[in-house]
């Protein structure tokens, strides 16, 4: 079904979630308290900013309907995308994105360890980084 193995997926999203976990407190005041908004997407944060669980979706269709008849009227999923993304202690990052529409897969799965600005390691299959345009997300390339 997904590009990436069931029990893969499992063991980054438990160890995603174990080390979210472990800093979760809800004592009064305490930094690692979580506090939960919405800003380009769900986020369950903690007080420090240490750890950071983010959850997104995008989706387009396509619908025709016509008033006369002979055509078909068509509704279509286009592209339907879930993504979730965690970063804990402040050097750790962990994405997955799915895509749902007709045969679902996993379209990014990485983790990516960066102990300061200038060096990162990044593990896991993703798009190539090749330029700017490339990072865009396609229901967010403007027409030409």
């Amino acid at each position: 079904m997904f590009g990436i193995s069931k029990s893969a997926l499992g063991i980054v999203v438990g160890f995603s979630v174990l080390l979210s976990a472990g800093d979760i407190s809800a004592g009064e005041g305490d930094p690692a308290a979580v506090q939960g908004f919405y800003k380009d997407g769900f986020i369950l944060k903690t007080a420090d900013g240490k750890n950071e669980l983010k959850l997104g979706a995008s989706v387009q269709l396509d619908s025709r309907f016509y008033l006369d008849g002979p055509p078909p009227d068509s509704f279509d999923i286009r592209r339907a995308r879930l993504d979730f993304n965690s970063k804990h202690y402040g050097i750790l990052s962990v994405r997955i994105q799915a895509a749902m529409e007709d045969n679902p897969y996993i379209r990014n799965a990485l983790v990516d360890i960066g102990p300061c600005d200038a060096f990162h390691l990044r593990v896991g299959q993703m798009k190539v980084p090749f330029s700017s345009a490339w990072l865009a997300f396609d229901n967010q390339v403007d027409f030409i």
